[in-house]
């Protein structure tokens, strides 16, 4: 054997020794990649099963495709666990469009070739259009695998598809001529010893299982409640999950920032794959050990069945759209939907969201903090009076009318904190209830007699204070109309 596979071999013994596990998961992938040696496909399987026990399988998001999109190696068996779903819920092969979308979007890996096999047994496998693809991955794929069900198969398959046929023979061909590797008795025995090691993490965690997801469930339910939190890293350290470790760092008066960087370098995706492939994978922050701020995918790439959101978005309070995040069409109408979900009822943040996203909220909705990147002027005077519990908002490119329409809502008592400013930058106005000077304006240029009604308005909020500064001789220019607007404050100031 080479000098190559025993290094990945014994690597990945070292990582699963740090209880690196998804690192010894892509160590083994590379290993196969050296040796296709069944006992090598065995530790794979067996270590990605376990490790994607209990995390919500899903379809591949068009944007993974079109972007380089960091990969996991529990996402694979995710996307084949949604498949092998719908492969049962089906009853036929009709996955041609898929196992494109497969093919184009994750290497080779032995992981595929079980629902490869699944597939070949259904109904339906021997039309063109499904034949022809599930030969392009057994190619793409490569032994070994079992020959059987191909063989089957084989005799459902009318002599009249011609090229396919002759496409599925070079298929079972290239099987039936597969030799496996022999592997040195050293070789074996670390095999033996990687085998122990998964086998007695996997039996630890069924042991566990029943306390581990009554303690997750625990923290979902109330994610406010420390205690629970504390007690679910207890049972995690003495199990050796790294999260239980991240859990106490993120707890302690002093936490070590150094371990828990390398702890979030080593985990993140694991720990960020209970919200689905929805978010931007390296931006979730983490408080007391789970997400608390996500950043949703850019693009609206959405399947046309939306996942509702898994009980771990229960601790995410913040959602915090991307600068370059267009925000437009099917998708804001999905996240809509979504933060209606009951999983996202502590959701008090959304920061950067489109203008559009605000008239999708609900009446109950929890959010407390607003942040607009675009005002959509219509109706969203109407949908922001509707949110019982917002009390800080930032609206930019907002028009006079929309402003006015805030100032003579309830949102004129109901709010801390309102940021406004004008779409060509004329005019900016922020309210801080409670400062010294509650009010503070700027405005510049010849449009400033526009800008009047929105000072005057804004005197609803507060008329206690005003600081304003005057640009580009805008004073001059709007002496008249300001006059009744600056009269309408007990102190102005000009800077």
């Amino acid at each position: 054997m080479s000098h190559l596979l025993k290094e990945l071999l014994g690597r990945a013994e070292e990582a699963l020794a740090r209880r690196e596990d998804d690192a010894a998961l892509t160590l083994l992938l590379e290993a196969w990649k050296e040796c296709r040696a069944e006992p090598v496909i065995a530790l794979i399987e067996r270590l990605s099963d376990h490790l994607a026990t209990g995390l919500p399988f899903f379809q591949v998001p068009v944007r993974w495709l079109l972007e380089d999109v960091r990969r996991h190696p529990t996402d694979l068996p995710r996307v084949l666990g949604e498949l092998r779903a719908r492969a049962a819920s089906l009853s036929r092969c009709a996955f041609s469009t898929d196992l494109d979308r497969l093919r184009r979007w994750w290497p080779a890996d032995p992981r595929i070739i079980p629902l490869l096999l699944t597939l070949v047994r259904l109904p339906g496998a021997e039309t063109p259009a499904e034949l022809k693809m599930l030969c392009s991955l057994f190619m793409y794929v490569g032994a070994p695998y079992d020959l059987e069900p191909l063989h089957e198969l084989k005799a459902r398959l009318p002599s009249a598809h011609g090229e396919e046929v002759e496409r599925f023979d070079l298929v079972i061909r290239l099987g039936a001529r597969w030799v496996p590797p022999v592997l040195d008795a050293r070789t074996l025995a670390r095999c033996d010893a990687l085998k122990e090691v998964i086998e007695a993490r996997v039996e630890r965690a069924r042991h566990d299982a029943a306390t581990r997801e009554a303690l997750f469930a625990r923290v979902h339910e109330a994610p406010e409640d420390d205690s629970a939190r504390l007690v679910l890293a207890d049972q995690l350290l003495e199990q050796g999950d790294p999260l239980g470790e991240f859990i106490a760092l993120q707890y302690a008066e002093a936490p070590d920032e150094e371990r828990m960087a390398r702890l979030l370098a080593a985990n993140r995706e694991r720990w960020e794959a209970p919200l689905g492939p929805y978010i931007e994978r390296g931006y979730t922050r983490f408080e007391r050990g789970f997400p608390v701020a996500v950043r949703p995918m850019k693009g609206d790439h959405f399947p046309k069945t939306f996942p509702w959101p898994e009980p771990g978005w229960s601790t995410v309070e913040e959602i915090s759209w991307s600068p370059e995040h267009p925000g437009d069409g099917n998708d804001v109408s999905q996240w809509g939907r979504l933060l209606r979900h009951p999983a996202l009822r502590r959701v008090t943040r959304l920061l950067n969201v489109p203008g559009e996203m605000a008239c999708l909220l609900s009446a109950n909705s929890s959010v407390r903090r607003l942040e607009l990147k675009s005002s959509f002027e219509r109706g969203l005077a109407d949908a922001l009076t509707a949110l019982p519990h917002l009390t800080w908002l930032t609206i930019p490119h907002a028009s006079t009318d929309l402003f006015i329409r805030c100032a003579h809502s309830r949102l004129a008592s109901q709010l801390e904190s309102f940021k406004a400013s004008a779409e060509d930058g004329s005019w900016r106005l922020e309210v801080t209830r409670g400062a010294e000077v509650p009010i503070r304006a700027t405005v510049r240029g010849p449009r400033v007699r526009e800008f009047a009604p929105v000072l005057l308005a804004a005197a609803r909020f507060s008329s206690q204070g005003l600081r304003i500064e005057f640009r580009d001789g805008a004073e001059e220019e709007g002496r008249a109309p300001l006059r009744e607007a600056l009269a309408a404050y007990s102190q102005v100031i000009r800077e």
